[in-house]
Formats: C-alpha cells, structure tokens, sequence
C-alpha cells in the first residue's frame, strides 16, 4: 500500500511493539523512506507495522541500545478499578515487546508473570493462559520471533476478549497506554544519539490525536479520574509538541520522553 506523503507514520501499540532485528551485515541507510513502510488505517489514521518501523530504526547508524530500555522494577501496585488494571496491561505488553527487542529471558518471564496475573484479575485468565505459556516455552529456548508472535497474539486475544465483553473502553486503555511506553521507549533511543531521521520515526501526530479523541469521548466517571486526566493532558502536549514543526528537535524528543514519563508514573501509582 502507497502512503501518502503528506499524512506522517504512526505507531500501533505496541502501540507500538512488534520489534524485529535486522541484520548488522545490511547496508545502513541514510534517511528513513516512510512512504514504503507497509500500513493500515484505522479510523482515516496511519498505523504501519510496527515490525517495519524498528527495523528502520536498527538500521539507521548506531545500533540502538534496547537492553538499557528493559524494565527492572515490576513491583506494580494493582489498584481495584478496572480502567487502571488495563492501563497497566498496556504497559506491561509493551515491556514485553522491549524485553524481546534485547532479548532478554529474565525480562520476557518478569512481564509474562505480570500479564498473567493482571489477566485474572481482569477475568481475562482463560483466554491468556495459553499465550503465556507458549511465551515461557519459546523464551527458553530463545526462539524470539515465537515470543513476539505470542505477546502479540496476547494482545490481540485481549482487546477481542474485552470487546466481547463489552468493555471497549478498557481496550482502547490497553492501547493507549502500550503506545505512551512504547513512545517513552523509542524517545529514550533517540535522544541517547539524536539524528534528524531518527526522530522522523516518533513524528505521529495523527495517532496521538487519536487516540485523544479516543479518550474524550468516554464516559465522565472513566475520563475524570486523576490518571485519566494526567494522559489526557499528556497526550495533548505531545499532539502539539510533535504538529508544531515537520522535523522533531532534540529538545522536543526530550520533551515528549518526558512526558510519557509522566503518564506512566501517574499510571502505576494510581489506586
């Protein structure tokens, strides 16, 4: 499919997250060509595939650092209301993904541990158990293309669960909150060695004023809360942030880690 080049890429949760290694023997290119990177649409907004967009990153000079991004701390507070279990899940889909990128074991098993136990509280268990399980087995053995496919088949399997149960709005959390990790992520990449065509990656404004209006148009009692109001506030800043010029700065790359940074804190301590 032909993106236009007017409308810029954007990243699905994981939001962001389906992470692929390129070869270090292929050529290094020197300026991304985001008009080849196969896509979608979602609601009229780009989403290509996430595979695609790291692979461009790891391709670009400087290898990207991914083992210095992996999460240590999963001690994570799990509050009693549901909006905020599936802003953690989120999160913790997208730590996967990172672990997986620097293929990591121990950090692959610590947030396959977490998903299946917020997927009980979430009564999520059933449909969960079996991904988790296939993600242990392959990280075992290393087999990092499996493991990607089951955390994102995990994904998959809980945003159709929730819709079935009809708590569409918990999906929509799921992938908010796995694109501001991812986005913390990919932000913490460019900033440690910023170029021009790394930063042309995280320029999304189409996908964060989605997932804004996503977010405005729930119910009062889910958007009024405090770490609701703290992403939805975010998630503006880094809209105008990332639509006030073609080429992100690397003051405004530190800006919008920054800012994620933010959200994910407000995240995991809300209770």
């Amino acid at each position: 499919m032909s993106i236009p080049t007017s409308l810029k890429i954007g990243l699905s949760l994981l939001g962001s997250l389906l992470f692929s290694h390129s070869s270090l023997a292929e050529q290094l290119p020197t300026k991304l060509d985001l008009s080849s990177i196969p896509a979608t649409f979602i609601d009229d907004v780009i989403v290509p595939n996430p595979d695609e967009v790291f692979s461009l990153m790891d391709k670009l000079p400087g290898q990207p650092d991914w083992s210095s991004k992996v999460r240590k701390d999963f001690a994570i507070n799990k509050p009693g209301n549901r909006t905020t279990l599936a802003l953690i899940f989120g999160t913790l889909i997208a730590d996967g993904f990172v672990a997986v990128q620097a293929e990591d074991t121990e950090g692959v098993k610590n947030a396959g541990r977490e998903i299946l136990a917020l997927s009980k509280t979430l009564g999520l268990e059933e449909a969960v158990v079996p991904h988790c399980n296939a993600i242990i087995s392959a990280c075992q053995n290393r087999l990092w293309d499996d493991v990607r496919g089951e955390i994102d088949q995990t994904h998959k399997t809980v945003k159709e669960t929730m819709a079935m149960m009809q708590d569409e709005q918990l999906a929509q959390c799921v992938s908010v909150s796995g694109w501001v990790r991812g986005t913390e992520v990919l932000t913490g990449l460019v900033g440690d060695g910023y170029s021009p065509e790394k930063a042309e990656i995280l320029h999304q404004p189409d996908l964060a004023a989605h997932f804004v209006k996503q977010l405005e148009a729930m119910d009062p009692e889910t958007i009024e809360s405090p770490a609701m109001q703290t992403i939805l506030k975010g998630l503006k800043d880094v809209t105008r942030l990332m639509s006030e010029r073609q080429e992100l700065s690397a003051q405004s790359v530190t800006q919008i880690h920054e800012i994620c940074a933010q959200i994910l804190a407000s995240i995991r301590a809300d209770k």
